[in-house]
């Protein structure tokens, strides 16, 4: 079955909470529905729904901590309302159900020359917030293309030394309590690993 009308261009992440379908991607609005959702909406059953203002550029991430709401693409603005004030918010950002809040300075550093200095992927363990993507700092600390922020603490820190290139995908398995790692990079670490890797979460 369709969700509406669906929307105007692509999804790139979607989450399920509390019977509601969040999507985040290039899209902008609903399609046939002027009605602006700014890359990243909601589907409560009946209809799509913005989030705040929604933000500038898509949104490739989306991770929840209890009810705040966390987004990573490459954005670097996120706003109140449709049409509303502008906040600047580096690629990561967060909506606690009634606002958006930048993290800290965002990401910055890579600048891969096609896939700039982005938040490609979320996934949370507990307290902390894991961030994949083309950067090579994460608020002020050097940490390749891999990140983790403590969203009680709010310590950002690295990961070892990292991956040597893009990080596009994330799962976690409790079993073994390693994180499994994704993306464009031949080694983690400083040792070879031909576009997978894993981290043992402590």
């Amino acid at each position: 079955s369709a969700l509406g009308g669906g929307l105007n261009d692509e999804v790139w992440t979607i989450v399920v909470k509390d019977h509601l379908v969040y999507a985040g991607g290039v899209f902008e609005h609903e399609e046939g529905n002027a009605a602006v959702l700014k890359h990243i909406a909601f589907w409560d059953g009946t209809q799509w729904n913005a989030i705040g203002g929604g933000v500038n550029y898509p949104v490739f991430g989306i991770a929840f901590h209890g009810n705040d709401l966390f987004a990573g693409g490459t954005f670097n603005q996120v706003y109140d309302t449709a049409g509303g004030t502008a906040i600047p918010a580096n690629y990561i950002a967060v909506w606690n159900g009634s606002a958006w809040n930048a993290l800290g300075n965002g990401m910055s550093g890579g600048a891969d020359p096609m896939y700039g200095t982005y938040v490609w992927t979320l996934k949370f363990i507990g307290d902390d917030l894991y961030i994949g993507g083309s950067f090579t700092v994460a608020n002020s600390t050097p940490a390749n293309h891999i990140a983790k922020l403590n969203v009680n603490t709010q310590v950002w820190s690295a990961l070892g030394k990292g991956v040597n290139d893009i990080v596009w995908s994330m799962v976690y398995n409790p079993g073994d309590h390693n994180l499994y790692v994704g993306g464009e990079f031949t080694k983690a670490g400083g040792l070879s690993a031909k576009h997978i890797a894993k981290w043992r979460v402590q």
